[in-house]
């Protein structure tokens, strides 16, 4: 039985550890395809601070289903490998993530691609409509690029 407490301090305490296994488990999700109603947990309500892929500047919640039921709507699988994995406490309870994965993927055409990628992430508490009781981190910004 989940105990809910009507208190903000119910928001879970993010720790180095717990964003650590937060990006590995992002990761993991882009992995298994998993369908993008699973991201929304992690997702504030509203507009990003930034969220970027090369080529691509995404608002909100709204423009990321977009691109994400375009762009996976052409992999088949993928899979990402972390080469390197970075974490900062930037204080007033934000994180960032800065990690160097080395990512492969097939197309639905049967195409192999491969690229290096760094991702840098910067999660934060709070609670939003998938999440209201803040039991995961919110990503605030997120940066992917092709090194």
């Amino acid at each position: 039985m989940a105990i809910h407490s009507h208190s903000s301090d119910g928001d879970q305490k993010l720790t180095e550890e717990n964003v650590d296994a937060f990006f590995r488990n992002w990761l993991k999700m882009l992995d298994d395809n998993a369908p993008v109603e699973d991201f929304y947990k992690y997702l504030i309500d509203g507009d990003f601070e930034e969220w970027s892929y090369p080529g691509v500047e995404i608002k909100n919640r709204q423009e990321l289903e977009t691109y994400f039921k375009t762009a996976w709507g052409t992999i088949a699988k993928q899979q990402n490998k972390v080469e390197s994995l970075d974490i900062a406490d930037q204080g007033n309870g934000r994180f960032q993530v800065v990690s160097t994965v080395s990512w492969s993927a097939v197309t639905k055409d049967g195409t192999d691609v491969a690229a290096k990628l760094q991702f840098t992430v910067t999660v934060g508490s709070g609670t939003s409509k998938a999440d209201p009781d803040g039991k995961y981190p919110k990503v605030l910004r997120y940066k992917m690029i092709r090194l």
